[in-house]
């Protein structure tokens, strides 16, 4: 499905193009709604609609989360959905959508026992409030169950139409602006290297890193226009890379530092990405996760991914992502977060093995995975 990317502000936004039936769903974030003046031009839009709010769902949605925001729906009827936040109120967004019309326990969509119908009666519109997770132009959507996360892959997830409206993220701090932003950065690159990638992904991931080496040190510590409407732009890039290849092992590892540590996602997978360029640049051909590809490819695309970050190789890649997030006031040193040495066996085994799969190389050499975190 092609998707209707509008870029301009929700004020000057033609509203016609949207399609947007009599019912609407608005799914947004507690706060973010208002802070952002997404709800200020939306309330005034979308009058003469028959409008429902739910916003009652944890930051990590819970399948019970998003069964509230179904029963808010009459599920027979044509209802367009329209997400406004960051990755968790489009998260929540699309799994309504998605399950919404389903006839059996929504439990079983989530492990893949049963699989999804298209629904036909339901459009969604989103309307990214920050600029990173690039949920907006993706299909799949994380859900938590019985304290387990599951990742829904299903091409009804992505939105029909997406509103890019900068203006949305001038209320992000500094320190939400550069967690954002390496998540996005991390997309572009995996994406780029992935066994999946393709000359339509590695576009999209070429262009959202030239946008995101220019303007996300700016963005986080003086940002004008031009830089909020480059970091989205670059997220929204980086969001439809992913969505053609998926993550690789620095997003597989991530998850371990968030769920222990508290670390902002972005943040995490900002720390291993470096790790992870000097981990794939020494690719053989044992260690290639798929036989079609040659090494000398591989390596080809790092060193293509190390030219755009002005790096002239995987070391140099590792030492520069170091210091910008020490520029963007992010700590750097894994160490000072977690015993990397007492804790690396807990690491290793907390990891995505579907994500892990789409590397470039296996990740198998658990003794040069060890030492390159504590480089």
């Amino acid at each position: 499905m092609m998707q209707n990317i509008l870029e301009c502000t929700l004020a000057d936004l033609d509203f016609k193009q949207l399609k947007i039936k009599d019912r609407v769903l608005l799914v947004t974030g507690r706060k973010s709604y208002i802070d952002s003046g997404a709800a200020s031009v939306l309330s005034e839009k979308l009058q003469g609609k028959d409008v429902i709010q739910f916003f009652d769902f944890k930051s990590n949605p819970q399948l019970e989360d998003v069964v509230k925001g179904m029963n808010l729906m009459d599920r027979d009827k044509p209802f367009t959905i329209i997400a406004v936040g960051g990755g968790s109120p489009m998260d929540v967004a699309k799994l309504i959508k998605a399950l919404s019309c389903q006839k059996h326990d929504p439990a079983d969509y989530i492990r893949g026992s049963r699989k999804l119908v298209s629904n036909e009666h339901i459009n969604l519109i989103a309307i990214p409030t920050t600029s990173g997770s690039g949920s907006e132009s993706t299909h799949f959507a994380v859900v938590y169950m019985e304290k387990m996360k599951y990742s829904l892959a299903y091409q009804d997830l992505l939105p029909e139409s997406v509103v890019l409206d900068y203006t949305l993220t001038k209320t992000m701090s500094p320190y939400q602006t550069a967690c954002t932003g390496f998540d996005a950065l991390a997309q572009a690159v995996e994406s780029y290297w992935s066994v999946n990638g393709s000359d339509e992904s590695r576009g999209y991931s070429r262009e959202a890193i030239g946008l995101i080496t220019k303007h996300l040190l700016s963005a986080v510590n003086a940002p004008d226009n031009a830089d909020r409407l480059a970091m989205q732009k670059a997220a929204n890039l980086a969001g439809r890379a992913i969505n053609l290849t998926k993550t690789t092992a620095a997003h597989a590892f991530c998850y371990y530092l968030t769920s222990h540590y508290g670390v902002p996602h972005g943040h995490a997978v900002g720390l291993l990405l470096g790790k992870f360029f000097v981990f794939n640049s020494r690719i053989s051909v044992e260690s290639r996760s798929d036989a079609s590809t040659t090494v000398k490819a591989v390596q080809e695309r790092i060193l293509e991914l190390c030219h755009l970050l002005g790096a002239s190789s995987a070391l140099e890649a590792d030492t520069f992502l170091n210091k910008l997030l020490r520029e963007c006031g992010l700590e750097s040193d894994i160490g000072k977060i977690m015993d990397i040495d007492q804790e690396f066996d807990d690491f290793f085994s907390s990891v995505n093995v579907q994500r892990l799969g789409n590397n470039p190389r296996k990740v198998e050499d658990q003794d040069e995975l060890l030492n390159l975190l504590k480089a």
